[in-house]
């Protein structure tokens, strides 16, 4: 191969030799098998991710190596095998790097993401692996995914809601995302429900990350129309109106919020 072809299409051929023995591998029954498949995919997934910054630090052309497996990895294929019925918690576990390559590069829908959601819901430690991979992707996210996740929010009770479903709301809702405007609305009122209260056993420090992540984002014209903002205002003010007491555990968060609302009148 080094000597036929030249190094961007040995590159491309290697990926789409690799790409076939995992999808093959994948496809076992055996499952030692399809850990290696898994492995072999997450691998050539950090080294497309490696050659592309590569190609921006240098003068050489791009290799397109995201674009090569992007276009041979089958989404719903890979997907279905990791977090579908033949789903297997080792299998999780080495896959956020994939995860991260399809939710960046490829056209993950909405159907392959309730497919990974409704596997999160059986296993408490793959959905804290998985969240963090959707959180720390969330500034890449289209807004239609996002908009998918928070829908799924507001169909479970507040009970359910636990402290790293908040902090997914806060990334997916956030400056860095790129959510529409109602969905955008919708993670202010989840946000404004935990911090009245309404969404019991939140840690302390998710419960403070969630009010001034609030503060920041209600007195920001550019993230947040008028109307939306004053009417948080008004319900600001009637809450402030009721806290008098000297000994109340919210009382520093009340006064850094009556300064917050104050000074963006």
């Amino acid at each position: 191969m080094r000597r036929i072809y030249t190094p961007k299409t040995k590159g491309e051929q290697s990926i789409k030799m690799k790409v076939g023995i995992a999808l093959s591998l994948l496809r076992s029954e055996i499952l030692e098998r399809r850990i290696q498949a898994i492995r072999l995919i997450a691998e050539t997934c950090r080294s497309a991710k490696a050659s592309q910054m590569a190609a921006y630090d240098s003068t050489l052309p791009s290799a397109n190596d995201s674009v090569v497996l992007s276009s041979l990895l089958q989404v719903p294929k890979v997907i279905g095998e990791v977090f579908g019925k033949r789903s297997h918690i080792q299998l999780i576990q080495r896959s956020t790097e994939i995860l991260k390559f399809f939710l960046l590069n490829s056209n993950i829908t909405p159907t392959d993401l309730n497919l990974i959601w409704d596997c999160c819901e059986h296993d408490e430690q793959s959905k804290v692996e998985i969240f963090k991979v959707i959180a720390d992707s969330s500034g890449f996210l289209p807004a239609e995914l996002i908009g998918f996740i928070i829908d799924k929010y507001t169909k479970v009770k507040k009970s359910d809601i636990k402290d790293q479903d908040v902090l997914l709301i806060l990334q997916l809702g956030g400056k860095f995302s790129r959510p529409t405007p109602m969905v955008r609305n919708t993670t202010l009122s989840i946000m404004w429900k935990a911090i009245r209260g309404e969404i019991a056993g939140l840690s302390i420090e998710v419960y403070n990350r969630v009010f001034f992540e609030f503060c920041d984002l209600i007195t920001s014209p550019t993230y947040v129309s008028e109307s939306t903002m004053l009417e948080y205002f008004k319900q600001a003010y009637l809450m402030l109106e009721k806290v008098s007491s000297p000994n109340s555990p919210r009382r520093a968060q009340t006064r850094f919020l009556r300064l917050e609302f104050y000074e963006n009148q």
